[in-house]
């Protein structure tokens, strides 16, 4: 047990183990500065540099490679600090190492250098006392789920330990999950105010004036008047428009306030709410650049009608800072069409359940409280032409006891900055956040954890979707909807980048991500960003997906699901006509069975079984302990498989597996082998001495653990003759000798650097099931060293088809490792075999601990 919590250790501060070391100067033969790294990190097993120098290279070495860094970082701040009339920024980052490091400066003059000082080892073991506290402190909290995984080997108890010590690979912790009620219809906002005062200033922007006071009229559900305050405004066309508005309007409905000079946005609002005062009806300020839809008014007034606490609310749009669509702060222009498919998206929302307490309103479109208003008539003068009253009148307002509330159950468009432009806005908003600032010394804090919690994350996230949805619609391409997983891997590099394409080409996908704390998280990913939500309904994402007219579905894992029988109906009922496509991707083979490694109880690889098959692997139960046969698990997943319009698999060997389970499908399967992640460069071959063994990726009982286990004791390890390092992570569920060196998580690129570091002479891929693909066979024949793999699945194709790869036969019944020793005796890898019979011993049926579906 201690032996699995050390590594676990081990892989906790690989991620989470952090310590800076102070910087130091770099210089020349004279003794001048030419460079300076200012930070010097470990973070994690990384050793992180970074600095500027007047140079043309700059070098990176340590006892076993030599490391340039590139590309060059060309940095103002250096060339404005006067440091020579080349100076570039530099950063490296690689593995760290307790070998000595030198960095070296090469000039026109030649080269100079000098060591990387040692981190102070007080720092180090400060630095580590520190983790090893926060990752018991985890551990116990993760105790139930500890437990729960002892006891069931559910992948939810798994994910859960992982999330608890942020070991997680693909989705992030810390997920706020979907409100109750949130999509569930309410009743017809109150009608209780007989009518509503709209403010609206007006400073040019005849074009969007126009627009804005024709979406009014048509669109307010209210009894309303409104006020109109022209603030002189230079386009001379302005208020002979607005005097004709006013005059076409019903009697007594619009008051238009013209200013004889320009008093600014503040002294206009100010002169407007002074004239709604006295009326004894809520009041809405109103931009003349918001563009409000159908129904508007009642949902915004809907709040304020059920709790007279209320001092302001404000509904959410695409540029409205804490309250903007799809993205916290990032306003987003939209198309024409695409403000109404929002809006028609946030009328699924709950009126009554689905505003939040916000620190602020913000005033392009805002419902003032008249009791409030009352008690608070204006807005403070020193904010002159605009930006930051409402801020200012919204803090005064919470002082008093008044809430201040965002109503996501309605979308305003809102064109901004029109009346100023970019950069007249820029220095407003810059010298009005500064008062804001004084006035109120927490405000800033409060707007980050808004902005970092996100309370209103459900929303956007479902307004999000409905923004990706209509641009989509409007490229006339469906929306992408992923199932996957949260257990990382091979699928989830696919995934991410597939995500990357989708937005790089300016398009969106959604991700419906199942195996985390909650039956399904729900990604939504954009060129500005992405957010996510987790639900325990899958109502909500009926919800959430609604607005999603045309979409394409795309099976890639479902492996974590609570009920994988009930996965494939799920899938199918996401498609709403037979124009949605649904497309499958063969990452392992859950679809043909639950143990999506096709092992068998023994933890052994015999080939595809048959759907009578009783082996309990190939078995499994529902949450409410029903016994799902392996027959009845293929009719599930047949019916998703019938209605797919292709079935991807990534090798030739899991079209033949696929075919032989679902032959009715063979016709559809395509075989699109991965591109490569990324290609190293070469290795070096170590001359001679012992055989050190690399062994690449992370590994658990279906990637060969026990193999590894088996080598480790085997004669020609206990001799000396073989040594074995595992690059990657080792299961701590299970117990390696204390011979096998674990280096941890690697990146590819690191893969020359940590060969010749470890002295790898050969690369050995251990798994003993079909891998539907292998990165890391090619990651490793990419170095040049002589790779080795069972002729099996997609590692057995790799190995097959490159010069260097060694395929080795695979027999679920023979001793693998004495298998690989013999097959590395023949190729002269390793010295021939002592007197001594070889004895290796294997893992005992009873000891095999195998992936739970």
């Amino acid at each position: 047990m201690m032996t699995r919590i050390r590594r676990l250790y081990r892989r906790f501060a690989c991620i989470h183990f952090r310590c800076a070391r102070d910087g130091f100067d770099i210089a020349g033969a004279d003794g001048a500065l030419i460079g300076r790294v200012e930070s010097c990190q470990l973070r994690g097993d990384r050793l992180h540099l970074s600095g500027w120098a007047d140079c043309e290279r700059v070098v990176v070495e340590d006892e076993t490679a030599r490391r340039e860094v590139a590309p060059w970082i060309w940095r103002q701040d250096v060339v404005d600090r006067g440091a020579g009339n080349g100076p570039v920024g530099f950063e490296v980052d690689l593995p760290a190492n307790r070998s000595a490091l030198r960095i070296s400066v090469e000039t026109r003059r030649g080269a100079v250098g000098r060591k990387v000082p040692a981190f102070p080892r007080r720092r180090v073991l400060i630095a580590e006392i520190r983790t090893r506290v926060v990752f018991m402190v985890g551990l116990l909290r993760s105790a139930p789920a500890v437990l729960r995984w002892a006891l069931w080997r559910h992948p939810s108890d798994r994910a859960a330990v992982k999330r608890r010590l942020g070991l997680e690979g693909a989705a992030p912790a810390g997920c706020p999950k979907i409100r109750t009620g949130l999509f569930v219809t309410g009743k017809t906002p109150s009608r209780r105010s007989s009518k509503v005062t709209l403010v609206m200033p007006v400073y040019n922007a005849f074009d969007l004036t126009r627009e804005a006071l024709s979406r009014i009229l048509a669109n307010t559900d209210l009894p309303w008047r409104l006020i109109l305050v022209e603030d002189a405004s230079t386009d001379a066309r302005m208020r002979p428009f607005l005097r004709g508005f006013r005059d076409n309007a019903p009697a007594g409905a619009v008051t238009l306030i013209e200013n004889p000079k320009n008093l600014g946005f503040v002294g206009s609002a100010n002169r407007g709410l002074a004239e709604a005062l006295a009326h004894d009806d809520h009041v809405v300020l109103v931009n003349s650049d918001a563009m409000v839809p159908r129904g508007w008014v009642a949902r915004l007034l809907a709040p304020i009608l059920d709790d007279r606490r209320v001092a302001s609310v404000t509904p959410m749009s695409n540029d409205a800072e804490i309250f903007s669509v799809p993205v916290a702060c990032r306003p987003r222009p939209l198309a024409p069409g695409e403000a109404q498919a929002i809006d028609a998206a946030a009328r699924r929302i709950n009126v009554h359940a689905g505003p939040v307490d916000a620190p602020t309103g913000v005033g392009f479109c805002m419902a003032m409280n008249i009791d409030f208003l009352r008690r608070f008539p204006a807005f403070d003068p020193a904010f002159g032409r605009g930006y930051g009253e409402e801020v200012d009148w919204c803090q005064r307002t919470r002082l008093a006891g008044g809430r201040h509330l965002c109503q996501p159950a309605l979308f305003v468009e809102h064109r901004g900055g029109q009346s100023f432009g970019n950069t007249e806005k820029a220095r407003l908003i810059a010298e009005h956040n500064a008062i804001v600032a004084r006035r109120y010394p927490g405000y800033d804090a409060e707007v980050q954890g808004f902005i970092r919690t996100d309370p209103l994350g459900d929303a956007r996230l479902a307004l999000g979707i409905a923004l990706a949805a209509a641009r989509q619609e409007a490229s006339g391409k469906a929306l992408d909807i992923y199932v996957a997983h949260s257990l990382g891997g091979g699928a989830e590099m696919d995934l991410a980048r597939r995500l990357r394409h989708v937005t790089e080409e300016g398009l969106a996908a959604v991700v419906l991500r199942f195996g985390g704390p909650a039956l399904c998280r729900v990604e939504l990913h954009m060129p500005v960003g992405a957010s996510r939500i987790d639900t325990d309904n899958w109502r909500d994402v009926d919800h959430l997906l609604a607005p999603a007219l045309r979409r394409r579905i795309i099976y890639s894992n479902g492996v974590g699901h609570p009920d994988p029988i009930a996965l494939p109906d799920q899938i199918l009922s996401l498609r709403r006509d037979e124009r949605d496509r649904v497309e499958i991707l063969i990452h392992d083979f859950f679809p043909l069975s639950p143990s999506y490694c096709l092992l068998g109880a023994a933890g052994r690889y015999r080939g595809v079984p048959a759907a009578d098959d009783e082996d309990p692997a190939h078995l499994s139960r529902r949450p409410d302990g029903g016994r799902v046969t392996l027959r009845r698990w293929r009719a599930a997943w047949g019916r998703l498989l019938d209605a797919a319009e292709s079935v991807t698999v990534f090798a030739e060997s899991g079209r033949e597996i696929v075919a032989e389970a679902y032959p009715e499908v063979a016709a559809r399967i395509v075989v699109r082998p991965h591109a490569p992640l990324h290609v190293p460069a070469r290795a070096r071959v170590p001359e001679g001495g012992r055989l050190n063994v690399g062994v690449l990726g992370n590994i658990g009982w279906q990637k060969g653990i026990a193999v590894v286990g088996e080598l480790a004791r085997s004669p020609a390890a206990l001799s000396g003759d073989l040594a074995i390092v595992v690059i990657g992570n080792a299961d701590p569920a299970y117990r390696l000798p204390a011979g096998v060196h674990v280096h941890g998580s690697y990146r590819p690129e690191d893969l020359p650097l940590l060969a010749a570091r470890y002295e790898v002479g050969l690369w050995l891929i251990p798994s003993i099931w079909p891998e539907t693909f292998s990165f890391t066979a090619r990651e490793a024949i990419a170095t040049g060293l002589p790779t080795y793999a069972f002729d099996l699945g997609g590692q057995g194709e790799a190995v097959r088809e490159t010069p260097n790869g060694r395929p080795v036969r695979f027999d679920p019944d023979a001793p693998h490792a004495e298998v690989l020793i013999d097959a590395w005796r023949q190729d002269g890898l390793l010295k021939p075999a002592a007197s001594m019979p070889l004895a290796i011993g294997t893992a005992s049926p009873e000891t095999v601990r195998l992936p739970a579906a």
